[in-house]
């Protein structure tokens, strides 16, 4: 006879549940033993932070939890340098640092660069406190395949502050619990989502063109200002792309776009040269009504060459080269005096396809 409609959903509910406890045991089982030379007080708790999540995440947050994260690194070092074999926790320290307080793309990406510099963090201590015969073993774990790193992201950033309090940093695990809260995605994206959010917070997404390519969306696409989708669209087609480490996502009724996420393009043509301006929109409508003589699409033109292609960026208030290449020098060279508006700050220039 076949199971009734409420047995299988009690089986899925209890299959659901050994899921759940499956990961738990896992992370578990990488924090079981504390690291040479560490306290027996430091024994971990699964994501047990001791923080309220919901209070929001200061710079001070990123702060504590890169400095825990270079004392365990300088301890693996020192202590279990076989087992150490990468420089990712620092660099992911020095990421978490560079964003604090920024843009919140930046720190959703710096946090979870961190969430999985900490699980690799915690396997090398797993190993390094396992005895002399596991480690040379045939079964044993290594840093790079353990068990721990098929968790899910969400998983990683839970379980970060428990890698923290088992190595004996209770700041850094409450810090991290708060910076977790905020970056942690929902397993569902709700229908026709029109915005990103990062680190809680509404943020613009990069525009997802479709269709065959044409010479200005190619340059846009070059720029960053633009994600190329191909030629294949439905309904159910996204229309942006988010950063690493944000979701898509619908504003709330009280929620607005900051007007430092709103951006606009617009191209110059002169000749068989194509200029692409992006920024602030005002700052763009200024680009706009900027008139162009033939003088300057030639000076433009020699900076191109031919079939080339040329960006520059605005740094520290200045046009500069993109890259360091001739052809992004000289235009960074040729916008200074042409647009000085500083709410323009990404340009790019290329020829025209014959």
């Amino acid at each position: 006879m076949a199971p009734s409609r409420t047995s299988r959903i009690r089986w899925a509910g209890v299959s659901r549940a050994l899921a759940a406890l499956a990961v738990a045991i896992v992370v578990a089982c990488a924090h079981s033993t504390a690291g040479p030379g560490e306290p027996a007080s430091a024994a971990p708790r699964l994501a047990a932070s001791g923080a309220d999540p919901s209070t929001s995440a200061a710079p001070a947050d990123e702060a504590l939890v890169a400095d825990a994260m270079d004392r365990r690194a300088a301890w693996l070092k020192a202590g279990c340098p076989e087992q150490s074999r990468s420089d990712g926790l620092p660099e992911a320290a020095a990421t978490l640092r560079e964003a604090a307080g920024g843009a919140p793309p930046s720190r959703a990406r710096a946090v979870n660069a961190a969430a999985r510099a900490l699980t690799v963090a915690a396997a090398e201590t797993y190993l390094c406190a396992a005895p002399e015969p596991a480690r040379s073993g045939r079964h044993v774990l290594r840093a790079n395949d353990f068990s721990i790193g098929d968790l899910s992201p969400a998983a990683e950033l839970t379980a970060g502050s428990g890698h923290l309090r088992a190595w004996g940093e209770p700041e850094a695990a409450a810090a991290w619990a708060r910076l977790a809260s905020l970056a942690i995605q929902p397993r569902e994206v709700p229908s026709y989502p029109s915005i990103c959010r990062c680190m809680a917070q509404p943020t613009r997404g990069t525009p997802i063109a479709y269709g065959y390519p044409s010479d200005t969306m190619s340059l846009a696409s070059a720029m960053g200002e633009v994600v190329l989708g191909g030629c294949v669209v439905s309904e159910t087609s996204p229309r942006f792309l988010c950063a690493p480490g944000c979701r898509p996502d619908r504003l709330g009724l009280s929620e607005s776009l900051p007007p430092s996420e709103r951006r606009d393009l617009d191209v110059h043509e002169g000749g068989r040269v194509l200029l692409a301006l992006a920024g602030a929109p005002p700052a763009v409508d200024t680009g706009r009504r900027t008139r162009l003589g033939s003088a300057d699409y030639t000076a433009l033109a020699t900076c191109v060459g031919v079939d080339a292609e040329a960006r520059a960026v605005r740094r520290d208030g200045a046009w500069t080269p993109q890259r360091d290449r001739a052809p992004d020098r000289c235009l960074a060279d040729w916008l200074r005096p042409r647009f000085p508006d500083p709410g323009l700050d990404n340009a790019g220039a290329r020829t025209r396809s014959p």
